[in-house]
């Protein structure tokens, strides 16, 4: 009896001592989103991505890159 009631003690301490920590400052870049991709042409097929905002970021900022290229590119050819 005495043994069951001093493990429920501690039980009850170490909740106590979680609840009392404070929480780590979670990072929202690291926040899972999903978002659905469409194939082109189509209402109804497409996929559901799921990635980190910070995942999200690179990716826009990936076809953002891609996107100037291919202008710079375009642009250069029709000078000649």
């Amino acid at each position: 009896m005495l043994f069951s009631s001093s493990i429920l003690t501690l039980a009850m301490l170490a909740n106590a001592a979680v609840a009392a920590a404070p929480a780590p400052a979670e990072d929202p870049l690291n926040k899972i989103v999903c978002r659905r991709i469409l194939e082109t042409g189509s209402l109804v097929k497409g996929e559901r991505v799921c990635l980190t905002r910070r995942e999200w970021a690179l990716a826009s900022e990936k076809g953002r890159d891609r996107a100037t290229e291919m202008q710079t590119l375009i642009n250069t050819q029709q000078g000649n």
